[in-house]
């Protein structure tokens, strides 16, 4: 009788349940790494936003009230600050289009006024909820990024980061 090289089936389904094994105990490490990835990159991107607002302000490329004191942007400004595409944007354009890294960006702005300054929000809230991510983030003119991680809405009154 020949002797038959290679591995029997039992010793191949024993490898395979290993593999399956290893694979269920890693993947709740790397689904929360890349969680916290995308909530790192959007802690970054709320930062380059409110950078890129004070920037678009300091340049004054909208005044609606005129009085010398610039307004903030919308992201399409941020994108293309003069209108012509020769400025240098302040966000890319990833970011510009609101959603980045599992996350939606979204900026309200309040053009200033007569004894009315101006004003802006940013919101970064996940994608899919408890699915791309868990925490919310908030930024306004004061420069403070704050974070909702228990689903609460994120807002002024949120605990800052």
């Amino acid at each position: 009788m020949k002797r038959q090289h290679g591995f029997t089936m039992v010793e191949l389904m024993i490898v395979i349940e290993i593999i399956i094994i290893l694979t269920a105990l890693a993947y709740p490490q790397l689904r929360r790494a890349l969680i916290n990835a995308r909530e790192g990159s959007a802690v970054g991107s709320v930062k380059m936003i409110v950078t890129g607002q004070s920037g678009f302000k300091e340049a004054g490329f909208a005044d609606a009230d005129a009085n010398g004191e610039g307004d903030y942007a919308t992201f399409p400004q941020l994108v293309n600050p003069d209108g012509s595409g020769t400025t240098a944007p302040f966000v890319d354009q990833d970011l510009g289009s609101g959603i980045k890294s599992g996350y939606i960006f979204t900026i309200s702005v309040t053009a200033g006024s007569a004894g009315t300054p101006p004003s802006y929000t940013v919101t970064a809230v996940p994608t899919i909820p408890g699915t791309s991510a868990y925490k919310m983030f908030y930024a306004d003119e004061s420069g403070i990024i704050r974070v909702s991680s228990d689903g609460s809405p994120v807002g002024p009154s949120s605990p800052p980061i």
